[in-house]
């Protein structure tokens, strides 16, 4: 891509800039335009304690319907976790309808999961924040969810952490969210 210098000497005698109209642009496309926003927030809790399986998060749940296959859908999310019993892993996944998008290969027996971490106590919680761009080649409704898993069998937390404790010095609360952005051509 070709640029320009702006010095001193490219000002007009007031100090303004000279006008520019990106003619010397090359190399650069029309697309990245965003079309549309979609969002959905859950501040309420969610508890689960169906172990080391895939369990759906109830209301972190968003759809997009995009206007063209060729678009690509940017999507970003921030969930909380916490987990009932210390020491303990605690893993997040996003699907795209029933295909797990942004998680890692397979090895061995590994969890393949988007985020997730390790809780070393029950009055903690852990942040995963992503993004990743998808692409889904459809004009159809999409729908992108969460999903959690854990280690072993502990009561797994979205909102909260696993003391569920009524103090206001150790923990607090917080929201979870998933937002898809289409993104045109």
């Amino acid at each position: 891509m070709a640029q320009t210098l702006i010095t001193d000497k490219n000002l007009s005698p007031t100090g303004t800039m000279p006008a520019w109209d990106g003619s010397a642009l090359t190399g650069v496309s029309g697309g990245g335009k965003v079309l549309q926003v979609v969002s959905t927030t859950k501040s309420d809790v969610f508890s689960d304690t169906n172990g080391t399986n895939w369990s759906d998060v109830t209301g972190l749940t968003t759809s997009i319907t995009p206007s063209a296959t060729s678009s690509k859908i940017l999507v970003c999310w921030n969930v909380a976790l916490g987990v009932s019993n210390a020491n303990n892993n605690v893993f997040m996944r996003i699907l795209r309808g029933t295909t797990p998008i942004s998680v890692g290969d397979a090895f061995l027996n590994r969890n393949r999961s988007t985020g997730g971490g390790f809780v070393h106590n029950a009055s903690a919680w852990v942040m995963v924040a992503g993004t990743y761009l998808d692409s889904p080649a459809t004009n159809s409704v999409i729908n992108y969810k969460a999903q959690l898993s854990s280690q072993g069998s502990v009561t797994k937390y979205v909102n909260s952490d696993g003391t569920r404790a009524n103090v206001n010095y150790s923990v607090g609360t917080t929201a979870s969210t998933i937002t898809v952005m289409e993104i045109g051509e």
